[in-house]
Parts: structure tokens; C-alpha cells; sequence
């Protein structure tokens, strides 16, 4: 099975920023950053995921993953399926790469393959937005 990652370099001067709010400020505020980025990628994989009765589409999910370090938050773009998921898209692998007689739909990779490019600037912009809410937050107390 493929898997495609996508790491986000060259935020040089985001340490200095995140600095001087705290470490615990710190990791909510890129936490929060990394998961509204991967719910970027959610929404373009539900717009080119095929539409037969619905329930792939929902079954595209943003989770969040408990990271190895603090300092280096996941989210993941995933299908739900599975016995306990709301909306069982057990048949996505056959969808994403086709069977023996079932051509390949991509609808993942090409949601990745599509945004790839903008996700730093993707990043800095929700970066911005989260960081002047926290901000304002912070002013209001």
C-alpha cells in the first residue's frame, strides 16, 4: 500500500514566535495549525472522491495522532471503516487503486498531489489565524 507524508520546511522564524509565548502556548498553537491543515487536505479529498451513495465521502476523516514528541504534531487524513466507524468505507483501497477487473478512481493522492505545492503557504496562513485568536484570547483575561 503507498502511503504519501507531506512535511512542511523552511518556517525558520516561526521558533522565534513560538518562543515567546511559552512552550505549552507553543504546542497548542502548531497542533492546532497541523490538524486545520490536514482538514485542508480532508476537503480536497471529499471533492474529488467519487460520489455514489455518499458514505465514502463522509468517511474521509482529519484525526488526530498522538505525536512521538510534543514538539512534532500529526494529523492524519484517513478513511473511516471498520466495524465500530459511523460511516464504513471498508471499499476505499478498491476505489483509490481498482482491483483486477475495477479500473483505479484516485481520489487521495490526488487531493495530496494537488495542494502539495501550497502547503506552506496553507500552514502560514492558518498559523496567522490561529495566532491572532490566541492572541485576542490572551488580551481578553
Amino acid at each position: 500500500m503507498a502511503y504519501s507524508g507531506v512535511k512542511i520546511e523552511g518556517l525558520e522564524g516561526l521558533q522565534d514566535i513560538l518562543g515567546d509565548l511559552g512552550p505549552r502556548a507553543a504546542r497548542n498553537l502548531n497542533r492546532s495549525t497541523i490538524h486545520a491543515v490536514a482538514g485542508i487536505v480532508r476537503k480536497e479529498a471529499r471533492k474529488k472522491a467519487p460520489k455514489d451513495e455518499g458514505t465514502l465521502k463522509k468517511a474521509i476523516k482529519a484525526k488526530r495522532r498522538k505525536p512521538r514528541h510534543p514538539d512534532y504534531p500529526y494529523s492524519d487524513v484517513m478513511v473511516e471503516h471498520g466495524r465500530n466507524a459511523k460511516n464504513d468505507a471498508w471499499y476505499w483501497r478498491f476505489v483509490e487503486y481498482g482491483t483486477q477487473d475495477l479500473p483505479a478512481r484516485p481520489f487521495i493522492q490526488p487531493a495530496i498531489d494537488g495542494i502539495r505545492y501550497d502547503i506552506p503557504a496553507i500552514y502560514r496562513k492558518e498559523f496567522a489565524n490561529k495566532l491572532a485568536k490566541m492572541l485576542a484570547k490572551k488580551r481578553k483575561r
